[in-house]
């Protein structure tokens, strides 16, 4: 092993966390996105796409990715970024798995047994030469320093610190009002930073801190943080 020096490299898959409210439009984004196909584990989540001719499988129970999984690594050319919408619907889909129909009472090691099924698949998506964005709803959690509500991404703090640390970009998706020649209109809006009330990351150093309604596409987002387009002051600062 020799000493290495950065020499301005960039081309990379990237590996994103895209979450927000039900109904934001976390899906619509997500078809942004280079050639996708979808993990549809969310039953209405594919409403807003139904014409858009992007191919997906539908996952009822967890172990239909399996199946997924097949046509994927036959199919490699036919796709280049996997979109599992969502990722808060796997994971319940996994606690099928492990409680019989009927059981209410969840306890740890029953959440334990779970967490370890979805570390062990994550970690084999991961290893796609692939883009991977990973869709989940939000939530609110308390800050242990400053005991303000911060809202992340609904996940249970195991798979929230696993998806965090391989996540290069991680995005709050939100509907939020403006005013635009004196009139209150409503605009979609991306955050890619962490304000400390809001969960966001983005690795490359790249991408502006927020994106709204004409940026919103995630083809344009992968080639900025990949170097592939150049921002001027304006865009960055946005």
């Amino acid at each position: 092993m020799s000493i290495k020096r950065f020499n301005g490299a960039e081309d990379f898959w990237i590996r994103a966390i895209i979450y927000g409210a039900p109904g934001v439009g976390k899906t619509t984004l997500a078809a942004t996105a280079p050639k996708p196909f979808f993990w549809m584990c969310d039953p209405q989540g594919g409403l807003s796409i139904a014409t858009s001719g992007h191919p997906y499988w539908e996952i009822k129970e967890q172990q239909e990715h399996i199946q997924a999984w097949t046509w994927m690594t036959s199919h490699m050319d036919e796709w280049e970024t996997l979109i599992i919408d969502t990722l808060t619907h796997f994971q319940d889909l996994g606690m099928d798995l492990i409680q019989p129909p009927g059981v209410l009472t969840l306890d740890r090691r029953d959440w334990g047994k779970s967490g370890r099924q979805m570390r062990n698949t994550l970690k084999s998506l991961l290893k796609f030469e692939k883009h991977i964005v990973f869709l989940c709803d939000e939530r609110l959690r308390d800050n242990e320093i400053t005991r303000l509500k911060v809202v992340v991404p609904d996940l249970p703090p195991a798979q929230l610190r696993f998806v965090n640390r391989n996540a290069r970009i991680v995005g709050r998706l939100a509907v939020e009002p403006k005013l635009e020649k004196n009139v209150r209109v409503l605009e979609r809006r991306l955050q890619l930073y962490n304000d400390g009330r809001v969960w966001g990351k983005d690795t490359s150093g790249k991408l502006p801190p927020s994106v709204v309604d004409e940026q919103l596409n995630l083809t344009w987002l992968f080639d900025v943080a990949r170097g592939r387009i150049q921002l001027n002051q304006g865009e960055s600062e946005q």
